[in-house]
């Protein structure tokens, strides 16, 4: 008769402990699936914030830093793997209040001026802060590759380039043909007048320009003389300069000969 009283209570401790696990387990999955539910969803915010930070660098930033942000050399300063962008309020600073003056990137000096861009919002800031700060990267989406094209709009088609460049030519031919009669002819100092001064002195600063600086430049800047040793590429250079200078007072002196009349 004793046992019965004892046996129930057990059978009756063992189904409150059950009853006490499961409403533990049903409290513990009240509280994690809210946890869960908000970690998906700042997780697609911070994705969105990303591709709100990419719009806004395209098209506000990316005309001077490039897609790639990694800039132009010696005009814009690149974003990518600058120290600065760390700096959350450096960058919120600079969009509010633009920035002007030297400034030093990776070891390179720039200097020019960047304009405050105050229209955009609190929220566009943020998102290009964050998209500049997570390597120009969005989720599901390749970083821009680094690109050696020149930006679109500063250079002209290759057919312009080369119309120009024959225009040119055609002026500077019709122009010498018209004035060479004048610039060849012995000078006579009592007839000669100020428009003959100018041209046979414009003539003589133009061909030592070219001959003496603008050719030899462009030779020793060719593939060609680049990849000589130095040495050589000093002859080469001293060469045209002294060549050039040389011809040029011959010239001189056989167009001003008096026995060429």
């Amino acid at each position: 008769m004793g046992r019965k009283p004892a046996h129930r209570r057990t059978r009756g401790g063992g189904a409150r402990r059950l009853l006490a696990a499961a409403g533990a387990g049903a409290a513990l999955l009240l509280v994690l699936a809210p946890a869960a539910g908000l970690s998906q969803t700042e997780g697609e915010a911070d994705a969105a914030q990303l591709r709100q930070g990419q719009d806004v660098y395209l098209q506000s930033c990316s005309g001077c830093h490039q897609p790639s942000g990694l800039g132009l050399a010696g005009a814009f300063p690149p974003l990518r793997n600058n120290p600065n962008v760390a700096d959350a309020e450096h960058v919120r600073t600079v969009l509010a209040n633009g920035l002007t003056g030297p400034i030093v990137v990776n070891g390179e000096t720039f200097d020019g001026i960047m304009p405050p861009f105050a229209t955009l919002s609190d929220d566009d800031v943020a998102a290009v802060i964050a998209f500049l700060q997570n390597d120009f990267t969005v989720p599901g989406e390749p970083a821009p590759a680094p690109s050696d094209e020149p930006p679109a709009g500063t250079t002209l088609p290759p057919i312009a380039t080369s119309m120009f460049g024959l225009a040119f030519l055609i002026a500077l031919a019709i122009a010498g043909a018209v004035a060479a009669p004048r610039v060849v002819a012995v000078i006579d100092r009592t007839r000669t007048s100020g428009i003959d001064v100018a041209l046979k002195s414009g003539l003589i600063v133009v061909y030592f320009v070219v001959g003496t600086v603008v050719v030899p430049s462009v030779v020793l800047q060719s593939k060609v003389v680049t990849n000589l040793p130095r040495g050589v590429q000093d002859f080469v250079a001293t060469s045209l300069w002294l060549g050039a200078l040389a011809v040029g007072m011959l010239a001189l002196w056989w167009f001003q000969r008096q026995d060429r009349i």
